[in-house]
């Protein structure tokens, strides 16, 4: 069955309008025409956008069919337009094709096939420019207006604004944890969350507001003429209540939530760019206080913008100017009380700052993709190190590094980690790797894979922060691992919490059925220590033995027994 297709004819020549009419039923079966008998006419019917393509005389009584023309596209009209002409004219072709038109016909040339071809081409070009349109203003995944498009919706706004006074607000909502979604279930049901969403910011907003994907994780919310900057607030409680309920992500229970920041118009900027900027700037605060929270934004913001540029800046010469150090921290055995390892910890000692902590780099690094010439760096360093201290006499001790998920899946990985150890000197039996669960469980046929390359070379691997992921145990089956570490989240209140003591027992005996060792990490009391020996842990890594310490002091601590 022929597709139904709305024609508008504009004519003022009756015996024409009889003639054109004719040819193109004969040209299409399901078809409706509406007539129009002046440029006006035609005009105001065109802009209802009811019709599938427009046939326009260039010959109409006071505006010619160009002029009417230039007026459809002026009102934005995207709809396929042919010109329909009494002559042949080169020079007409390549006016009204300046125009704007979509192709023209000589009326006395008409014929069921020349115009069935032409319509049907006229009618593709006009569905191919709105597609393309559509790309470039709508976000693909979700349907909603891009940045692009909020931009503009922007801009018209602020010329309201300027012309008769009143406030809007922008915000940005950053979706809390998203990257361990994508981790750790997969970038199918990461895309299903932002899906989801991007439904309920919509179902919290007025119809005057503009909910769009700016990029990634992150939506921007116009909320134009405002009464007061509450309102804005009220609106972002709404949100963060509507996004917080929980989500199923295919039998995946994910309690999510978002950081909201608000830019508020004229306090906080009166042009694009700035409301832009300083929206983001005050999502991420929000973000950086913990989440699930919105944050109007502050002048002080933009000073802890420049200060991330400058540490960016000053991480990127750290390696070249030999800034960065590696602590090491003992690991001890649970039943005779030694050191059989060492776990090696990145420090950034910082030329003006002092000694910087990981934990206001590393995300930095992981960010900006440093952490891969870090991570090589440390693991280097590192195996260099623990040769040298077999080679001084030291009992021999496992050297364990971290792993960032960018390093795991650099090409020929394993292949860079032989060359390390070929280079440094050191035996694959005193390495050992640790990994998080979202790296491991980010694409488990390839780390099953790199697993058993690593395996089988004698490099031990340990699965890190042990219980905070929020993947199935059953991949402890299929992971060629040696050892878990339980994190210090159980460890902390073991001692006065049946339940994390529990929790430690059943870790335990789990990790032993599968022979595997176990490390408690965050060990600092007597009496985690006396929980964690009753339960047949079988190394232990805390404060209570040692902090972080330089090579030289670490080593003295070999012989000692705790």
């Amino acid at each position: 069955m022929a597709e139904e297709l709305r024609i508008l004819l504009i004519d003022d020549d009756e015996v024409d309008r009889m003639m054109v009419k004719r040819a193109l039923r004969a040209a299409h079966a399901q078809i409706i025409i509406h007539e129009a008998v002046t440029g006006s006419q035609g005009l105001n019917e065109a802009q209802t956008g009811r019709y599938d393509c427009v046939f326009l005389d260039q010959c109409l009584p006071g505006d010619s069919g160009l002029a009417v023309l230039s007026a459809i596209r002026a009102a934005g009209v995207k709809t396929p337009v042919i010109i329909l002409t009494g002559q042949g004219d080169e020079q007409l072709a390549v006016d009204v094709m300046k125009a704007g038109a979509t192709d023209y016909m000589v009326k006395n040339k008409l014929s069921a096939d020349s115009l069935s071809q032409c319509l049907r081409a006229a009618i593709r070009l006009g569905r191919a420019e709105a597609m393309i349109e559509y790309l470039s203003y709508y976000d693909a995944a979700t349907g909603l207006p891009n940045r692009l498009l909020l931009i503009d919706r922007l801009v018209m706004a602020l010329a309201g604004i300027e012309r008769s006074g009143g406030m809007l607000a922008l915000l940005f909502v950053g979706v809390d944890r998203f990257k361990l979604v994508n981790d750790t279930l997969g970038h199918g049901l990461g895309d299903k969350l932002i899906h989801l969403v991007a439904n309920r910011l919509n179902a919290c907003v007025g119809k005057q507001a503009v909910v769009s994907r700016v990029g990634g994780d992150v939506f921007g919310i116009l909320l134009p003429e405002l009464a007061d900057s509450q309102v804005a607030a009220s609106i972002a409680e709404d949100l963060i209540e509507g996004i917080r309920q929980p989500v199923d992500l295919n039998g995946y229970v994910w309690h999510t939530s978002a950081s909201i920041g608000i830019a508020v118009c004229p306090d906080d900027g009166q042009n694009v760019d700035v409301l832009l900027k300083n929206a983001e700037s005050s999502m991420y605060r929000a973000k950086e206080q913990g989440g699930d929270a919105y944050q109007f934004y502050t002048k002080s913001m933009n000073e802890r913008v420049l200060e991330r540029m400058l540490l960016e800046n000053s991480l990127r010469q750290a390696i070249d100017n030999n800034e960065l150090v590696i602590h090491y921290q003992p690991l001890i055995d649970g039943t005779t009380g030694r050191t059989v390892g060492v776990e090696a910890l990145v420090r950034w000692l910082h030329p003006e700052r002092g000694l910087i902590q990981p934990m206001e780099f590393i995300p930095l690094a992981e960010e900006t993709g440093l952490i891969v010439p870090i991570g090589e760096w440390v693991l280097r360093t590192a195996c260099a190190q623990n040769k040298a201290w077999q080679d001084a006499g030291y009992p021999p001790v496992v050297m364990a590094v971290n792993l960032s998920g960018r390093q795991f899946r650099q090409p020929d990985f394993t292949g860079r980690i032989s060359k390390v150890l070929a280079a440094t000197g050191l035996a694959p039996e005193y390495l050992e790797l640790e990994i998080t669960e979202s790296i491991a469980l980010e694409d488990v046929e390839y780390t099953i894979a790199i697993l058993k390359e690593l395996g089988a070379m004698g490099i031990g691997i340990a699965i890190d922060d042990f219980g905070t992921g929020y993947s199935s145990l059953s991949y402890l089956k299929r992971f060629p691992i040696t050892t878990l570490k339980i994190d210090r989240i159980f460890v902390q209140d073991a001692a006065k919490s049946q339940q994390d003591a529990a929790i430690i027992s059943a870790i335990i005996l789990l990790a032993h059925n599968l022979n595997l060792k176990v490390v408690a990490e965050g060990v600092e009391t007597p009496e985690q220590r006396l929980l964690l020996r009753e339960r047949h842990c079988n190394m232990m890594q805390g404060f209570l033995f040692s902090r972080p310490l330089p090579a030289e002091q670490v080593a003295s601590l070999f012989d000692f027994c705790w």
